[in-house]
């Protein structure tokens, strides 16, 4: 069963299509990477190095993005420009530090309305009750996604 539900969530890639987008964003990929494209993000994979792309930076659309490559126990994020070029100089973070970024910004995320898409306009955060319904609207779909299976 856990197969089918990951096969659902993502698929391969040919790492050659990821080359030219890590080059542009400053990392590095070849063709003995494992590359997988999920609904969120893409990685890529080889031995202990290991590169996410935002669905934007991946994508190379109208919209700036993130590349996040993790190596020897650092994680280095760059940020990304609407042509997938990287936008700024590399961050090194540890596991400790990178693992707290990433909370602050799941919490800021969650207070943002799918509808207004990439944009985090505070006037249009949603009430705690509202996230609560909407979440809770959003978990019965899901899972009568795969009642069929």
């Amino acid at each position: 069963m856990f197969t089918r539900i990951r096969s659902f969530f993502s698929q391969t890639l040919a790492p050659v299509t990821l080359t030219g987008i890590a080059a542009r964003a400053g990392a590095w990929v070849d063709e003995n990477y494992t590359c997988v494209e999920t609904s969120r993000y893409t990685h890529a994979t080889r031995g202990q190095h290991r590169v996410w792309f935002s669905k934007p930076a991946a994508g190379g659309n109208s919209a700036s993005g993130a590349v996040v490559t993790e190596e020897g126990g650092f994680i280095t994020v760059t940020l990304t420009d609407w042509k997938g070029r990287a936008a700024g100089k590399p961050e090194v973070l540890t596991p400790e530090v990178a693992q707290a970024v990433g909370a602050m910004l799941r919490s800021a995320a969650v207070r943002a309305k799918p509808s207004t898409g990439r944009k985090m306009d505070r006037s249009r955060w949603t009430p705690a009750r509202d996230q609560a319904q909407d979440a809770a609207g959003l978990a019965r779909f899901e899972a009568g996604l795969f009642d069929g299976i």
